[in-house]
C-alpha cells in the first residue's frame, strides 16, 4: 500500500479499535450487571432462540454490503438496490423464523421457545430497514463516524435491556431488549446518515455476480460458527448451554473488539490496490504484523487470566465457563490472521474458493461431532472447534503463499517478536506467585498488569536490540506519541 492510503489504513484502524473496545466496554458493563440479574438458564433459554435467529441470517444473507464494499465505484442506485435486497431479505427471514418456531420447540424440548421466537422475528425484519447509507462511511474509511453511530446504538440496547432485566427479572428482559435495541438502531441510521433510500433494482444482476459467492461463503461460515451450539443445545440443558454460550462470548472479546475491526478497514482499502498483487502482498503481511502484536498477547493473556476474569465479571455462579473461555479464545486467535487472508482472497475475486473452504470447514465439524465424538460435551466441542480453525489457518497461509501475497520469511519477520513477548508473558503468569494474594478482582488487576509489563518490555527489548526501525512496533510507536516519548527519539520505520 502506498504511504497515504497506508497511513489511512492505520488511522481507519485505530479508530474501529479504539472504538470496538469502548462498545466492548459498554458490552462488558451490560454483561456484568445481566449476569447478576438473570441466572445462567435465562440465558441459555434465549441462546436457543439466537442460534435459530442466526442461523436464518446467516443463510439468507444475500452478501450485497462485502460486495459493496469491494467495488472502488459505486453510485446511489447501487445502494438503492443494496437497500432495497436487505429490506426483502429481512422480511422473507422474519417469516422464515416464525414458521421454523414449531419445530424449534421441539428440537430444543422447551416450550417457550416457540412464543420468544414468533418474537425474536421482528429482529432480522428491523434489521434490513437499516439506512443502507451509513455504509458510505466504511467505503471512505470515515470511521470515527460508523464509531459514533455504533456507540449511541449500544448505549440505547444497553440501557433498554438493563431496564427491562430490572423489571421482570427473567429471560423476557434479553428478548425486549433485542427487538428494541434493533428498532432503535434503524432510527439512530437515518438520524446519522442524511442518505435517504428508495426501492429499486438497477445494477443487481452486477451486484449478484459478486455476492452470490460471497453468500454462499456466509451460509457455510455461518453454519460452522453456530454448529457447535446447534449440535449442543440438543445435548444439554438450557443451564448447560448458558455457561458454554458466555464462555464462547467472553472468548470472542479479542474478536469482537480487533477481528471485526481490522476486517472492517481492510476490505476497502485492499480493493483500492487490488490492481497491484506487490502493494496487496505488502498490505497483507504489514496487517499480519499489527494483528499479531496486538491480538496475540490478548488471547493469551485471556486464556491465563481466564479464571479472574469470570470470577470478577460474572460471578461464581459462572465458574463452569472457565475452561470454555480457554478453549475457545485461542480458536479467536486463529480468526485474528484468518480474516486479514480472507480480505485479500476476497478481492482477488477467489469468492468461490473461499464458499468452498467454508463448507469444508462445516461437514469436517459435524462428521466429528456427530459420528466421531456423538457425545462430545462443551469442553470436546471447543476443543474441535480450536483444532480446525488453526488448521483452517495453515490452509488459508499455505493458499495465500501460493498465489503470491504470503511469504514465509516475511511472516516469520512480523511476528517472531510478538510470540517471544506472549511466551515470556505466559511463563510468567504461570511461575509467578500470584494466585491467591487477595481479593479476586485485586488479583485479577495484578495479573493483567503484570502479564502487559512482561509482554511489553520483551517486544520493546527484542525489536530495539534487533535493529529497532522497522516493523509493526514502529507504526505503532510513531503514530502514539506516549509511546515515541518512552523509547526517547523519533525514527523513520520506511
Amino acid at each position: 500500500m502506498t504511504d497515504g492510503l497506508g497511513s489511512k489504513v492505520l488511522k481507519g484502524a485505530a479508530w474501529t479499535i479504539a472504538g470496538r473496545f469502548s462498545l466492548r466496554l459498554v458490552g462488558l458493563v451490560n454483561t456484568a450487571i445481566l449476569a447478576r440479574l438473570l441466572t445462567p438458564a435465562d440465558f441459555g433459554l434465549v441462546a436457543m432462540g439466537m442460534i435459530v435467529i442466526g442461523l436464518v441470517e446467516g443463510v439468507f444473507d444475500l452478501g450485497v454490503r462485502p460486495a459493496l464494499l469491494r467495488r472502488a465505484d459505486t453510485t446511489d442506485a447501487d445502494f438503492d438496490t443494496a437497500w432495497t435486497v436487505t429490506l426483502i431479505q429481512g422480511a422473507v427471514m422474519a417469516l422464515l423464523v416464525a414458521a421454523v418456531a414449531p419445530f424449534a420447540t421441539l428440537y430444543f424440548g422447551d416450550s417457550r421457545v416457540e412464543l420468544m421466537l414468533w418474537i425474536l422475528a421482528c429482529v432480522p425484519f428491523l434489521r434490513g430497514m437499516q439506512n443502507i447509507g451509513v455504509l458510505a462511511f466504511e467505503k471512505a474509511l470515515d470511521f470515527h463516524k460508523t464509531f459514533r453511530l455504533e456507540l449511541v446504538q449500544r448505549l440505547l440496547l444497553f440501557a433498554v435491556t438493563v431496564a427491562a432485566a430490572v423489571i421482570l427479572e427473567n429471560y423476557w428482559a434479553l428478548v425486549v431488549g433485542q427487538v428494541a435495541g434493533a428498532g432503535l438502531s434503524v432510527l439512530v441510521s437515518y438520524v446519522m446518515h442524511p442518505f435517504r433510500p428508495r426501492l429499486g433494482t438497477q445494477g443487481f444482476a452486477e451486484l449478484w455476480s459478486v455476492s452470490k459467492w460471497i453468500m454462499l461463503g456466509r451460509i457455510g461460515a455461518e453454519l460452522f460458527g453456530r454448529a457447535d451450539r446447534i449440535v449442543l443445545a440438543n445435548r444439554v440443558s438450557a443451564e448447560g448451554l448458558g455457561h458454554y454460550t458466555m464462555g464462547s462470548e467472553l472468548a470472542s472479546l479479542p474478536a469482537t473488539a480487533l477481528v471485526g475491526p481490522i476486517q472492517r478497514v481492510l476490505l476497502p482499502a485492499m480493493a483500492m490496490v487490488s490492481g497491484s498483487p506487490e502493494r496487496l502482498s505488502a498490505g497483507y503481511h504489514r496487517a499480519i504484523g499489527l494483528q499479531t502484536l496486538v491480538a496475540l498477547p490478548v488471547c493469551v493473556g485471556i486464556a491465563m487470566v481466564a479464571r479472574s476474569l469470570v470470577a470478577v465479571l460474572l460471578g461464581a455462579q459462572w465458574s463452569a465457563s472457565t475452561t470454555i473461555v480457554q478453549i475457545l479464545v485461542i480458536a479467536t486467535l486463529s480468526q485474528s490472521f484468518r480474516v486479514i487472508g480472507y480480505s485479500a482472497l476476497l478481492v482477488l475475486g477467489r469468492q468461490r474458493q473461499l464458499a468452498w473452504v467454508s463448507w469444508t470447514n462445516l461437514a469436517v465439524f459435524l462428521v466429528l461431532v456427530i459420528v466421531v465424538f456423538p457425545n462430545a460435551d462443551g469442553v470436546r466441542m471447543a476443543i474441535i472447534l480450536a483444532t480446525l480453525s488453526w488448521i483452517g489457518f495453515v490452509i488459508q497461509t499455505t493458499y495465500l503463499s501460493i498465489v503470491g501475497i504470503a511469504a514465509p520469511r516475511s511472516l516469520l519477520a512480523v511476528v517472531w517478536r510478538p510470540v517471544v513477548g506472549s511466551v515470556a508473558m505466559a511463563l510468567g503468569l504461570a511461575v509467578l506467585p500470584i494466585q491467591g494474594i487477595g481479593l479476586v478482582w485485586v488479583q485479577f488487576v495484578v495479573e493483567i498488569a503484570t502479564g502487559a509489563a512482561i509482554y511489553a518490555l520483551t517486544v520493546l527489548a527484542l525489536w530495539r536490540i534487533f535493529g529497532g526501525n522497522a516493523g509493526a512496533e514502529a507504526e505503532l510507536i510513531e503514530r502514539v506519541p506516549a509511546f515515541r516519548r518512552l523509547i526517547g527519539g523519533s525514527f523513520d520505520h520506511r
